[in-house]
């Protein structure tokens, strides 16, 4: 007998759900290579001193602190470096170089990457997206916390805007290293809008998430490109991490982030951003990308990254947007109605709109649900979606506001259970979760009707999750078989769930006093 079969557990929990062509940039920027140091006593100069003995050639060094650091008994915290050297090297050959010291975490270029756009379309005909995915519905249910804060990592926000001074926050700007987070380019002001424009204010346009606060973080810079130093911080910043010297404290740290750029190649800095930001318990969201391709982008290939496409009026793929297995959700990204510079108005599109208004229902979900995680989310947003069409491949289909939002208040019922009845339109999230502290296991979860296979857990106490919307089902007796497998021994439990029924009563249109003006 395997002597797994002695460690391996398997539980069963239910929880009851209750109701502009952008400026084609390098690679990297010519001459700069990105360094993280490690968490080290050493002060500055020693560490810059082993570095410049194994580099290539001279270099000056760009710090995030104004203050010299000397030699302590404490630990210092890790140190993020930008060297500019003074003349033309190879990037990946001195990045390659300076890893040979050991306190260097890593080394890399300071690739570039670019906002995610297209020409704005200078004709506003209607707004028609919050209509297409029943937001007016779900502001019946909530129209957002100011307690949730939506960063946007972007060219900054116009810090004036009559439809958004309201919803900001005090942010900070990495490019000029200010604490002036000002859009000089008005890409981060159309998808602050997008998210969390102000609602009921007789001015303009109301946001996804109108009651969200805001909290611009500029990466991008007036031309459009962003770099990675830049966007590492930004990341940083908005999770408020605390674990690199000179980064400023964020006194409010974001619930949900908003990435509208994208970089063609992974970058080690912007993956350790991402998923320290995600260690927050922050929600990250990245648009897949405006290259008509199904080629991953970053961050929005990163796994703790929700990645988004763009759709049209008729819920097919616009011919730009990205796509491919590795893209999440899909989103209305055409002629979406949004503020601008100078307390202005106009239309944007491709995947960036689409990714803010993603972010907007995100937040809305996390204002009726503070415990809300990426992948409770992730599911909720694709198990609700409407179909879309001209997706080669996607994982899910367009976001329906309302639906997402109804299905995101939990309330837990503790295991062990063997039976419970619930009510037609009360969804039920079956958790299955072992220990094998040698394997990976496999989940399967099935009732009489359908089979679900749950792809392999991580960790050594391993979870999967299945949401199972119970109005889509006739009143009846299910019954769930949960499987557990590691690939030599099978573990089962069954449980059953008695649906209801409960008549269907169609939500409360929202009164005309609670509508966008």
């Amino acid at each position: 007998m395997s002597p797994t079969i002695q460690r391996m557990l398997l539980f069963i929990s239910l929880i009851l759900i209750f109701i502009g062509q952008v400026t084609a940039f390098e690679d990297h920027v010519q001459g700069q290579v990105i360094v993280l140091i490690k968490e080290n006593n050493l002060g500055d100069g020693a560490i810059e001193s082993a570095l410049q003995e194994k580099s290539l050639t001279q270099f000056s060094v760009k710090r995030l602190y104004a203050e010299e650091l000397k030699t302590q008994e404490d630990m210092h915290k890790k140190r993020l470096l930008l060297l500019t050297y003074e003349k033309d090297i190879d990037a990946y050959a001195e990045a390659q170089a300076l890893m040979q010291y050991p306190l260097v975490d890593y080394a890399e270029p300071n690739y570039i990457g670019e906002i995610q756009t297209i020409p704005n379309d200078p004709y506003w005909q209607s707004q028609w997206a919050p209509q297409k995915i029943n937001l007016d519905d779900a502001y019946n249910l909530t129209i957002g916390s100011p307690e949730v804060v939506i960063a946007i990592l972007d060219s900054g926000v116009d810090q004036d805007h009559q439809d958004l001074a309201q919803n900001l926050l005090p942010g900070y700007d990495f490019v000029n290293e200010d604490a002036n987070p000002e859009d000089d380019n008005g890409h981060g002001t159309r998808m602050a809008g997008i998210a969390a424009a102000v609602m009921n204010n007789s001015l303009g346009v109301a946001g996804t998430c109108p009651s969200c606060k805001i909290l611009p973080v500029k990466a991008g810079r007036s031309d459009g490109s962003f770099t990675i130093y830049d966007s590492y911080q930004a990341l940083e910043y908005a999770a408020n991490m605390h674990n690199i010297e000179g980064i400023p404290e964020n006194p409010n740290p974001a619930d949900v982030i908003s990435m509208s750029f994208r970089f063609n190649n992974p970058s080690t800095s912007l993956e350790n951003g991402v998923a320290d930001a995600a260690s927050t318990g922050a929600i990250l969201l990245a648009g897949a990308g405006n290259d008509n391709t199904d080629a991953m982008k970053y961050p929005a290939a990163y796994e703790q990254v929700i990645a988004v496409a763009a759709t049209d009026q008729n819920d097919a793929r616009i011919s730009i947007s990205n796509y491919g297995i590795w893209v999440d959700i899909a989103a209305p990204g055409i002629s979406i109605y949004t503020t601008t510079l100078n307390n202005g108005y106009t239309t944007s599109a491709g995947t960036s709109a689409a990714t803010a208004m993603t972010a907007g229902l995100v937040g809305l979900m996390r204002s009726r649900n503070p415990s809300l995680d990426k992948d409770q989310a992730q599911q909720i947003l694709q198990e609700t979606a409407s179909p879309v069409t001209g997706f080669p491949a996607i994982g899910g289909g367009r976001i329906e506001a309302y639906q997402a939002v109804f299905h995101t208040n939990t309330q837990p019922i503790f295991f062990p259970i063997n039976d419970v009845t619930v009510t037609e339109l009360t969804p039920v999230s079956i958790v299955a979760q072992g220990m094998d502290p040698d394997d990976q296991l496999t989940f399967t979860i099935n009732d009489t009707r359908f089979q679900k296979i749950i792809l392999p857990a991580q960790g050594d106490i391993q979870q999967a999750k299945f949401l199972w919307f119970t109005n889509y089902q006739s009143a009846g007796i299910y019954a769930f078989t949960i499987t557990a497998s590691d690939g030599t021994t099978i573990k089962t439990q069954e449980v059953r769930v008695t649906v209801i029924d409960k008549p269907f009563v169609p939500p409360r249109r929202i009164m005309a006093a609670a509508m966008p003006e």
